[in-house]
């Protein structure tokens, strides 16, 4: 089957137990440690993304930053970069963990909805408030849908749409029916459910009709008719929306009583404030998964364009999972997204790798590069003030860089999805791939970290049309999706700059080092890193290289010795390449072998035998449209979880997730 590596990967931050205080005071050399500089040189294997955006520019022109026409790579973004694997191969606390503090949705199947019961929710008092429509069976069918299927996009609507709005009173005329359809197993279940013929905002005579005209077989789905005889139904028309490109019907919710001008019975809640809270996290999961517009013809569902469906804080049509006769959630339509059981945060708390909140959580990485309290104040001496870092780098010299002119229109990627759960959630705390209980649950964990290894197949040649899906369009075609980018730094680029080191332990210097230099303490040209933008599209490959003849490292004793001029060769006693050597192997051999692992792997870069992108419409896999199919098809059918960076041949993905690739 033809597979793909996806661009990014993770490498594991299991649970982490090494928090402390830390070093003594700044500004004095403690016996047994390091201090002074080290000369990185960096140079670019790919080209970079060095951008700034125009801000007088609606259309987000970026071109590559640049001072008296020399080409400027900013210090932070190099020390971000180092940062980032140094906290990586420690296993230290995230620098930055995106909130997800909310619990993230997915989608539940059709056969789920049986127990749905509809209810209208609102706030009374400050409490919440439901009144339940409990429908009618289908005749011998006890699970039937609750609330009867109104055809309204297609080629037989149940009314004129000008006739019939949201939330009125109908009365209308349905069959009873069953439609088949197979499971994941691919056993065929059976769904039971009302359809309605014909719908009026007042009472009218039943329609004539055709039962072969309602009895189908697709192959895929099959509908069969289960009376001859109509039923009458009145209740309230609830309309969501075409939001998807098959959607058909919108529904009835059963209201016999409205008609005599009373109320259906109310229901309580198990607890209504975590109910109300629940359904805040839904929505938000709902305006989350919005990554790109609808096409013209479709349209977001009401809960989503309603400001005030969030809190409730309007009567709202919803369905309702009960325990016993209490609420326990809600739902906004009847084949909904349902919330997993953890948010990430929680579960990034319990591997205590989220984001130090005091200085006694401190983590190697924050120890080493200095930490901000998490809500930006410094608070004198109460234990959550910031701490300065030990690592500082001096200004970047751009050795050689060419500019190169590209004025292509550049996608913007999105922000990481973690609603996908197949790729971001870990069966366990140490990062395990997900098995049989996919979601962000009890007793699992995440992935990792992030990382985009290098794509040794990807080429810039601007001329070359099979690289369309890299580089988009014209210049002049730019807008929500993508951004004119006026120009890249060439590859072969160099830059070199200062790492200033302060009174750092043995460990630190040499797991820097190792993240630096690799084993040897020098250079290691297939150790290949990432810098700037646009990684996930294969910019921004550097090799890294420490200059020993330009560096000045001694430990505290050196100094000491240079500075009372007790030595006659002061130079003899700077860090060289073989002490370095060893002082990262023993680094090394205290950290995590399999972190280690992997986060070589990473640095090793994809092997060259497959391509590098996102996934794609399995029957369009050339375009980027519809990157949803996949996703829908591998929860389907599988489903297939992100490989690790260190399976042979990489963490790969079929290009079709669909058995054989069978048609949708």
């Amino acid at each position: 089957m033809p597979e793909f590596h996806n661009p990014y990967a993770f490498v594991p931050a299991p649970a982490r137990f090494d928090d402390g205080e830390p070093a003594p005071v700044l500004g004095s050399l403690t016996p047994g440690r390091w201090t002074g500089r080290l000369r990185l040189k960096i140079r670019a294997k790919t080209p970079l993304l060095i951008t700034e955006q125009d801000e007088a520019d609606t259309f987000r022109t970026r071109r590559t930053r640049q001072i008296d026409g020399a080409v400027t790579l900013p210090a932070t973004s190099v020390k971000g970069m180092i940062r980032s694997e140094f906290e990586t191969v420690t296993n230290s606390r995230f620098g930055v963990f995106d909130p997800y503090d909310r619990r993230l949705g997915h989608r539940i199947g059709a056969t789920d909805t049986t127990a749905l019961v509809p209810v209208r929710v609102a706030r009374v008092g400050g409490r919440l408030t439901a009144w339940r429509f409990d429908g009618e069976p289908i005749p011998g069918e006890a699970d039937s849908v609750r609330a009867a299927w109104v055809p309204r996009y297609g080629r037989r609507p149940a009314s004129d749409p000008d006739e019939v709005g949201h939330g009125a009173l109908v009365s209308a005329w349905a069959l009873p029916m069953t439609r088949w359809a197979p499971n994941r197993r691919g056993d065929w279940t059976p769904l039971h459910f009302w359809r309605v013929l014909s719908m009026r905002p007042q009472r009218h005579a039943a329609p004539q009709f055709q039962l072969d005209d309602h009895v189908s077989d697709t192959g895929r789905r099959r509908y069969e008719v289960r009376g001859t005889e109509l039923r009458e139904i009145r209740g309230i028309y609830v309309e969501t929306g075409r939001n998807i490109k098959s959607k058909h019907d919108e529904r009835i919710f059963f209201a016999p009583e409205m008609m005599r001008g009373q109320y259906p019975p109310t229901v309580g809640f198990v607890d209504d404030a975590d109910a109300a809270a629940e359904w805040a996290d839904l929505i938000a999961s709902y305006r989350d998964a919005q990554a790109e517009k609808p096409p013209e013809a479709l349209e977001f569902s009401r809960h989503l364009t309603d400001p005030t469906s969030a809190d409730l804080t309007t009567p709202t049509f919803a369905y309702a999972e009960m325990a016993g006769d209490l609420i326990r959630r809600l739902y906004p339509v009847a084949i909904s997204r349902k919330l997993f059981d953890r948010s990430p945060r929680t579960l990034a708390e319990q591997a205590s790798i989220t984001p130090a909140r005091t200085r006694d959580e401190l983590s190697p990485a924050d120890r080493l590069f200095g930490w901000v309290p998490p809500d930006g104040r410094a608070t004198g001496r109460t234990g959550t003030r910031a701490l300065r870092g030990r690592v500082r780098l001096g200004r970047v010299e751009t050795i050689t860089a060419e500019v190169k002119p590209v004025d292509k229109g550049l996608a913007i990627l999105g922000r990481p999805r973690p609603t996908q759960d197949l790729f971001y959630a870990a069966a366990d705390a140490e990062g395990g791939r997900l098995t049989g209980s996919p979601g962000y649950r009890d007793g699992g964990g995440l992935r990792g970290r992030k990382v985009y290894p290098h794509q040794p197949r990807t080429t810039f040649d601007l001329n070359n049309p099979r690289q369309s899906w890299l580089l988009h369009g014209d210049g002049a075609e730019v807008g929500r999706q993508n951004a004119r980018l006026l120009d890249m730094v060439a590859a072969k680029a160099v830059f070199e700059v200062d790492v200033h080191l302060e009174d750092v332990t043995a460990h630190e210097l040499g797991v820097l080092l190792h993240v630096l230099a690799g084993p040897d303490a020098t250079a290691a040209p297939g150790r290949i890193h990432k810098l700037g933008g646009g990684k996930p599209l294969g910019f921004g490959s550097v090799t890294l290289e420490v200059d020993w003849g330009r560096s000045d490292v001694r430990d505290t004793a050196a100094w000491r010795s240079m500075f009372l001029l007790d030595d006659g060769n002061p130079a003899k006693h700077r860090l060289r390449a073989g002490p370095a050597a060893a002082l990262v192997a023993a680094a090394v051999a205290a950290l995590d072998a399999e972190v280690v692992r992997h986060h070589e792997a990473y640095l090793a870069g994809f092997p060259g035998g497959l391509p590098v992108r996102y996934p794609a419409d399995p029957q369009n896999p050339g375009s980027d449209e519809d990157r949803y199919e996949w996703f829908v098809a591998n929860r389907r059918h599988g489903p297939t979880v992100l490989g690790a960076l260190i399976d042979p041949g990489g963490p790969t993905l079929p290009v079709d997730p669909r058995p054989n690739g069978a048609q949708r």
